[in-house]
């Protein structure tokens, strides 16, 4: 729920494939985020303006940038107040973590979403003394996490948009538009079921599909024979007890031979996972252990953290190709990849020093870290550490400060 698949290009949300319908005082259909709300301007029976909103308050949270989604920057430039109120999002989800006295009572991203569509015109500053008085006020007797009734929905396979679910649905036809607004095209053509008519631009345009659910006899299918391996990037490490990670429930694989032919291998029982018992975290590594065995290309194992003197080098060396008139499209990573090797050769950083945290932007101005105090490097590490030029690309945009620059 709420991660967004890169090879199904779909994200799950507690709605569906219905969008909740919010009327106004007069009894109309509220069509647009009200002014001053935190979802102002945003196209509220718009899939692909709710894509947006939800993707970005993901990629917001988890840090990354919006290139890694293929298109995605097109989507935002085109439904600029569905951006924003993305952003906005994740900062509540950020700001309810550090104030709340249970921060695992925090309700997911999604579930703020869901809430927000439900009551449209309620502004940042509500939506947060609302979910901290439910928060504080909501005794241990309740054992039901936070948003488990739109988790329920969400595990039924339901996600947003989709091919099939652009039968009966259409997009929002607003009467203005601010600053703040997305705008919309002329032309139209009558959507089914009585629903609000269909962008002709829009049509076919839609990147978040509903993924197909795979589970009973489907999830024993054996995959298809090759040379299997699994995909750049991808995080082979165990499931942790109480530390809820959706993307363990996937392994993407492609095969070496056929790099364009993938095969995404997913857990049959995530939808009743429950991360904090002990055998549900057991039978899911288990699961993936598996995979592993059955996978005889290149295992991508999780790469070293960050330390905060190699951040210092690479936000100084891509300062260096900024300053020798390089831009963000021509900046070259092999040289920078290259230099970085050579400036760590034979250097010791000891066990103590402190590792770089990343930090996200909103509206142009770089967020505080996650933690006041730093974390710590828990074992000495001598010399350089093999960081090719994309994983330098990927890791430059996930700090603020070396964003902003690029």
């Amino acid at each position: 729920m709420g991660m967004f698949c890169h090879e199904c290009r779909g994200i799950q949300m507690p709605w569906g494939t219905s969008l909740p319908q919010v009327r106004d005082g007069s009894g109309e259909d509220l069509r647009r985020g009200p002014n001053g709300s935190i979802f102002q301007g945003v196209q509220l029976h718009n899939f692909n303006a709710i894509a947006t909103l939800s993707v970005r308050a993901y990629l917001e949270l988890t840090h990354r940038p919006a290139m890694s989604i293929d298109g995605f920057n097109g989507f935002e430039a085109r439904y600029t107040a569905a951006a924003n109120a993305g952003r906005l999002v994740a900062r509540l989800v950020d700001s309810l973590r550090r104030v709340a006295t249970s921060p695992e009572r925090v309700p997911a991203f999604y579930d703020i979403v869901h809430q927000a569509l439900l009551e449209p015109d309620l502004s940042y500053e509500n939506h947060r003394e609302n979910i901290l008085r439910i928060i504080e006020t909501e005794g241990e007797e309740n054992s039901r996490p936070h948003g488990h009734d739109n988790a329920a929905r969400g595990a039924r396979g339901e996600g947003l948009g989709g091919i099939d679910s652009r039968q009966g649905r259409g997009q929002s036809q607003g009467s203005g538009t601010s600053g703040n607004q997305e705008s919309e095209t002329s032309g139209t053509t009558s959507g089914p079921s009585g629903f609000p008519p269909l962008d002709e631009d829009d049509q076919g345009d839609l990147i978040f599909e509903l993924m197909r659910d795979i589970s009973g006899s489907q999830s024993h299918r054996p995959p298809k024979r090759g040379d299997w391996e699994f995909v750049e990037g991808t995080d082979l490490s165990d499931a942790v007890l109480g530390q809820p990670d959706p993307s363990k429930y996937f392994l993407v694989r492609q095969m070496q031979s056929n790099p364009a032919e993938k095969d995404c291998r997913q857990y049959p029982s995530w939808k009743k996972m429950d991360w904090n018992d002990p055998r549900h975290i057991t039978d899911l590594n288990r699961a993936r252990r598996q995979i592993r065995m059955r996978t005889s290309g290149a295992i991508a194992e999780p790469r070293l953290p960050w330390t905060q003197l190699e951040k210092d080098v690479l936000k100084r060396l891509v300062q260096d190709a900024i300053n020798s008139g390089q831009k963000r499209t021509t900046i070259d990573w092999d040289v920078i990849s290259e230099n970085m090797s050579k400036q760590f050769e034979g250097v010791v950083q000891k066990e103590g020093d402190a590792l770089a945290q990343t930090t996200s932007v909103i509206e142009g101005v770089e967020q505080a870290p996650k933690h006041k105090r730093a974390p710590k490097l828990k074992t000495e590490r001598t010399g350089a550490q093999q960081r090719g030029a994309s994983a330098l690309k990927n890791q430059a945009y996930k700090y603020g400060d070396i964003y902003l620059m690029i």
